[in-house]
């Protein structure tokens, strides 16, 4: 004769299924936190034409112009870019003008960094290269050959080279980019690791959204690092590029530059 079950085990197995079943429910039926519809119409907004504004790019470290400047036979007159009177600074410290904050809402304050653009020469002018000596270099580890050194500077010289326009698709999960020359590279925005090479140089990204803001993170070899940020003015007819090569330091300029392009269509 079959002995039978206490009551007991047989509603504790009963609660227990239950409870398994309404835990399956809760994990599949979970979703991702949704993304409010402003900021994901803030990415798309990203998609488009955009051309390199060279009087407001800056050297992030002094506020100079990225590009050398043209030389007195050439330069356009009235060309150069307005000067803006910097609240506390000594007479005759200007800044090009604000490039807007790190929120992309048009008010006063710039990179992410909360850098900002640094002062220039009072007229504007007076540029160096990105490419210079001391310029890409800073911030590498201590230690490195000089072949080491060599590719770090030729793997910078590649990945600051200015586009002097771009055309950007943003979709649901990657952004392309397609420079002046042609090239193309789509990022993946889940945040994976993904191989590149631009040019003679090889490198990995990562790239994400930080709210309405394009976040992406490259590491080369022999310790090379190098972010760029991407995200748009409040009426979005501007993108400002934010690029900051090797690991901030207490007390130190920031390395990198500060890119204003215009909205073509």
């Amino acid at each position: 004769m079959r002995r039978l079950r206490p009551l007991g085990v047989l509603v504790g197995a009963a609660i227990l299924i239950s409870m398994s079943a309404w835990l399956d429910a809760q994990t599949t039926s979970a979703t991702p936190p949704r993304v409010a519809a402003g900021v994901i119409a803030r990415r798309a907004a990203i998609t488009g034409v955009w051309d390199y504004n060279a009087l407001e790019s800056v050297n992030a470290a002094n506020g100079r112009p990225e590009q050398s400047p043209k030389s007195a036979t050439t330069r356009t007159p009235g060309a150069r870019p307005p000067r803006t009177r910097v609240a506390g600074a000594p007479d005759g410290a200007f800044r090009p003008p604000s490039m807007g904050s790190a929120s992309g809402d048009g008010t006063d304050g710039a990179a992410p960094d909360g850098s900002g653009g640094g002062y220039g020469s009072p007229d504007g002018y007076g540029g160096s290269s990105p490419y210079s000596s001391g310029y890409v270099d800073s911030g590498l580890p201590i230690g490195l050959t000089a072949a080491m050194v060599r590719e770090n500077r030729d793997l910078s010289r590649d990945l600051l080279e200015v586009p002097e326009s771009l055309t950007i698709n943003v979709s649901k999960d990657a952004v392309t980019f397609v420079d002046d020359l042609d090239r193309t590279r789509t990022y993946p925005t889940n945040g994976d690791k993904a191989k590149f090479q631009l040019g003679a140089a090889r490198f990995d990204a990562e790239t994400t959204w930080n709210g309405a803001q394009l976040a992406k993170r490259i590491q080369g070899r022999y310790g090379f690092k190098m972010t760029e940020t991407y995200f748009l003015s409040a009426d979005a007819r501007r993108l400002f590029v934010i690029i900051r090569i090797g690991e901030p330091k207490k007390g130190e300029p920031v390395v990198g530059v500060n890119r204003v392009y215009d909205r073509v269509e």
